[in-house]
């Protein structure tokens, strides 16, 4: 559940005018987390429930996205040298794949909140169980084929996954270090 929790907050903090507005290509971020959202709902659905779950908590943030418009886009920090358009905005609005999402929270929403009524009950377990239970075979759109991605060396992603590594390190071995003696510096390979 937590993960579930973590990857629905990042996507409707990605899901924000504010930020979806303060670059030119931040969309592209957004268009990639939904189409690992899409991918979860589209050919994980059964186990995929706590996820599910997390995202119909940010129903409401990631459904504004269709309603955005750049007329009325935030206050750009000073020093941003782009204002989006709306030819731009309804340009990205194509290609970001919101429609597996909306279809899943116009579907179980409803059904959820029937269900909470008529059990006069709040209870996870059963809104997981129901999630579970339930298809949405024939009203989500069709899913492109999945896609297979080779993989291509480079000295990024040999830094991300470093990177990754010592965070996961950090983060369930923390006890090991001493954390007033561990310094953050970055390092740069001169090669």
């Amino acid at each position: 559940m937590v993960a579930g929790l973590k990857i629905s907050t990042v996507l409707a903090s990605y899901a924000l005018k504010a930020w979806l507005f303060a670059a030119p290509n931040n969309y592209q971020v957004l268009a990639n987390l939904l189409e690992f959202c899409n991918s979860q709902i589209q050919y994980q659905w059964p186990s995929a429930e706590n996820l599910i779950f997390a995202f119909l908590g940010k129903a409401e943030t990631i459904a504004r996205i269709e309603h955005f418009t750049a007329a009325e886009g935030p206050e750009l920090p000073a020093g941003v040298g782009w204002k989006p358009t709306q030819d731009w905005f309804a340009r990205i609005l194509s290609l970001l794949p919101l429609a597996p999402l909306l279809v899943t929270f116009d579907k179980l929403i409803p059904q959820l909140e029937a269900l909470c009524k008529e059990r006069q009950s709040k209870d996870e377990s059963d809104a997981l169980a129901f999630i579970r239970e339930t298809t949405l075979v024939g009203l989500l759109p069709v899913p492109h084929p999945v896609q297979v991605v080779d993989y291509q060396p480079s000295a990024a992603v040999a830094a991300a996954v470093l990177w990754s590594f010592w965070v996961t390190v950090w983060e369930k071995h923390s006890s090991l270090f001493d954390e007033q003696a561990v310094l953050m510096f970055a390092a740069q390979d001169t090669e």
